[in-house]
């Protein structure tokens, strides 16, 4: 079996440990944000949240699946969903 590159996928049982450092499952983090917005606008859509992530680059495909999640909120508040870490200059 091989990934999204054609990387060959190491065939052994991967745990939750692996998910989204050695495991990348770009549907479930598609599901998770869209499970996120579905909680926001059924409370608060603008309601501040922190969504903790494993690493910089998880961040960035949580925050991408979210603005694809939203629909037009990102477009009319741009600053609706923001990455904020170590190397973020902006946040």
């Amino acid at each position: 079996m091989t990934d999204d590159l054609g990387e060959e996928i190491e065939q052994r049982t991967y745990n939750q440990v692996d998910m989204d450092r050695i495991l990348v499952i770009n549907q479930r983090t598609k599901l998770v944000a869209k499970r996120i917005m579905q909680l926001l606008i059924a409370t608060d859509p603008f309601a501040k949240t922190i969504i903790f992530c494993e690493d910089i680059d998880h961040a960035e495909r949580m925050r991408k699946a979210i603005v694809n999640a939203a629909g037009q909120i990102p477009l009319d508040s741009p600053k609706y969903v923001m990455r904020i870490n170590g190397d973020s200059v902006e946040g």
